[in-house]
């Protein structure tokens, strides 16, 4: 299941894949409706995965640390809960199960685990980024009234 931290982290990359400039974290947390303080803690957390980088100075915030087309969905998800994307505890990476050489369920889950892997890996934040604005809706503004 995808966390609440790895769906913020999502809409965070998501939208520095849109924008051309680096973002504050206060601009983030309003353009992807997440409240602040959590916004914080997962501009930390993708800044320690090295899948953002920190901008100083003034004007400064976060960007991505490489194009969008080079960042994945795994990255994402791997970067705010590696378990997120471990199917049972025995899948985990340096975990050990007495079992695991006899178990059939190890063997289907782990063939199963490889496939998300997979898949996860091939989706990439650029394509992601264009399916997203292709279905946003476009909205109008209204021409102003002249008192």
């Amino acid at each position: 299941m995808i966390t609440r931290e790895v769906d913020y982290a999502l809409r965070a990359v998501l939208e520095l894949a849109a924008g051309t400039e680096g973002r504050s974290a206060t601009v983030l947390a309003e353009a992807t409706q997440v409240p602040y303080p959590f916004m914080r803690r997962v501009l930390a957390r993708l800044t320690a995965a090295r899948l953002v980088q920190s901008l100083r100075g003034r004007g400064g915030g976060v960007r991505l640390a490489r194009p969008a087309g080079a960042l994945t969905l795994l990255d994402v998800v791997r970067a705010m809960d590696p378990d997120t994307v471990t199917l049972n505890a025995c899948l985990r990476e340096g975990a050990y199960c007495a079992r695991s050489a006899w178990c059939a369920a190890h063997a289907a889950l782990t063939d199963v685990q490889q496939e998300l892997w997979h898949r996860l890996a091939g989706i990439s934040i650029a394509a992601l980024v264009q399916t997203e604005q292709a279905r946003k809706p476009k909205t109008k503004t209204k021409p102003r009234r002249k008192p």
